[in-house]
């Protein structure tokens, strides 16, 4: 009976938790594999497990994801000047550099 009504549920596309549940009780290792990946047992497996009842793959439950960054920064289209080479320094209306005061304290 158990078998019968979990076929029909299956065949509709709807699963329930409580009722799969009593796979593990009725010892039917197939409703037991697609009910272990959605309990709190699964979450405490790790990353990565493969056994006869229960299977975890990263990648397949959205643990893990390899993202891709390169280039990490955009190559530049012109070679970046050294300070001491710009030709603006010095003139009106450039932007000139804050020289580096040391820190003290205000109470000191």
């Amino acid at each position: 009976m158990f078998g019968k009504v979990v076929g029909l549920l299956r065949q509709r596309h709807v699963y329930s938790g409580t009722l799969w549940s009593y796979g593990v009780y009725h010892n039917q290792p197939e409703v037991i594999r697609e009910y272990l990946p959605h309990t709190s047992f699964a979450d405490q497996c790790g990353l990565y497990i493969k056994s006869d009842l229960l299977a975890l793959e990263p990648v397949s439950r959205h643990v893990y994801q390899h993202k891709e960054y390169w280039p990490l920064v955009s190559p530049r289209v012109h070679q970046a000047r050294s300070y001491a080479a710009n030709p603006q320094r010095g003139r009106p209306g450039a932007i000139q550099p804050v020289p580096h005061l040391p820190c003290v304290p205000s109470g000191a």
